[in-house]
């Protein structure tokens, strides 16, 4: 049956290509990532000001983002907006989608859709959720389900953003746009129903037993893995981190703590988005992203960062100053400081676990001597018989 849905998904895609911008239809829209589960769409992973091009569209893991030939969308990074039980659970937001400029898009007609505008493709019956604004109140917020427009909505305030909803009974591809410039800060698919089985994910530890992550969909934390979020610097050079004990929130950056080369098996959920000091951020990477070493907004109270990935340093894990050549992979997070904001003079930021949490209290996974580790990544200060990773090996203690 599922699979019947994703076949009819796919053919009802390549129509929508046909219809909408005919001769393009050779581009590859919705075959790369196809929705099954609640996904949530934002746009952090963005510093602002980066554009999707005209004539380009890209994959936002399973988000499509179509900069029309005659207009192009803009990113624009805002002060943190939390938006309460967004299709079952709060988001915050930290960027917006943008368009320059608009026309009434989304299914009118088979030609409607020749402005910027996003869609996605799902394999199953599902409610769409989108946080938007449109800045006339002369102009309309649309969703199309299979290119009929099935949302053509009105406003009354334009400096209002709303949450605009549609529901189908069946797989199929939605079409988001607007007329006259808008801004779309968040998408969200919810399945009618949840399938069976949830999907899984399997993610493999670094050597060093450290790593980012982050994804559209939030995961179950299997036994032996542990989430931290990171606080703002506290004294010195160090990052404070938080566990996470329920679940990896979607559109979320995060470290994960584990054993070393060891592979953990995930399981979709859904998770609210953990709340974050806007100036202080581990943000999401959802595609291949070439990560400056700063980044100047251009807006006042927005105007400079810092960016920090993680890397092995020697036998530690730190955050370093993005040196900006290469691409941050997606489904990493990086770690940001706004240059107005306390931070070290050195590019160097070292990890302070909460020793509440875990009894860790050294940012080192590794050193020069000998330090015992369970397989759940915790110190331990006098090892009993059993199985320990001790200077990255195991060791069994008899």
């Amino acid at each position: 049956m599922k699979k019947q849905l994703l076949t009819k998904t796919l053919a009802l895609a390549a129509l929508f290509l046909v219809q909408v911008w005919g001769a393009k239809a050779a581009v590859d829209f919705g075959t790369d990532d196809v929705i099954s589960s609640t996904t949530l769409w934002t746009f952090d992973q963005y510093l602002g000001g980066e554009e999707v091009s005209k004539g380009t569209l890209v994959n936002y893991k399973g988000l499509y983002l179509y900069g029309h030939d005659t207009n192009e969308m803009l990113i624009s990074r805002t002060s943190k907006t939390t938006i309460s039980s967004f299709g079952g659970q709060d988001v915050i937001i930290y960027s917006l989608l943008r368009s320059k400029t608009g026309r009434d898009a989304a299914g009118k007609k088979a030609s409607g859709i020749n402005n910027a505008t996003i869609a996605f493709n799902a394999s199953v019956a599902g409610t769409v959720y989108v946080y938007a604004r449109v800045e006339n109140t002369s102009k309309k917020m649309t969703i199309a389900f299979n290119n009929t427009k099935v949302v053509d909505a009105e406003i009354s305030d334009a400096r209002a953003y709303n949450v605009y909803s549609y529901t189908s009974t069946e797989a199929g591809c939605f079409a988001i746009a607007g007329s006259g410039g808008y801004q779309i800060g968040a998408v969200k698919f919810v399945p009618t129903v949840a399938p069976d089985p949830a999907p899984t994910k399997t993610i493999k530890m670094s050597d060093m037993g450290l790593m980012t992550f982050s994804d559209v969909q939030a995961w179950t934390i299997p036994s032996g893995l542990k989430v931290w979020t990171v606080k703002k610097t506290t004294v010195g050079q160090n990052l404070q981190l938080t566990e996470i004990k329920t679940a990896i929130p979607a559109g979320t950056g995060v470290i994960l703590q584990g054993t070393h080369n060891q592979e953990y098996t995930l399981t979709a959920t859904d998770a609210a988005a953990t709340a974050r000091d806007i100036n202080y951020s581990l943000r999401p990477v959802v595609i291949d992203y070439a990560l400056p070493a700063t980044y100047s907004t251009g807006e006042a109270d927005n105007a400079n960062w810092d960016n920090y990935i993680l890397v092995k340093d020697g036998e530690s894990m730190v955050f370093k100053q993005s040196d900006g050549t290469g691409n941050i992979a997606a489904g990493k997070a990086y770690f940001c400081i706004r240059r107005d904001q306390a931070k070290p003079a050195a590019a160097r930021l070292t990890l302070n676990f909460d020793d509440d949490a875990t009894g860790i209290e050294s940012p080192n996974v590794l050193s020069d001597t000998k330090e015992y580790f369970n397989l759940q990544g915790q110190r331990t200060a006098a090892p009993q018989k059993g199985l320990y990773i001790v200077n990255g090996k195991k060791v069994i203690m008899k």
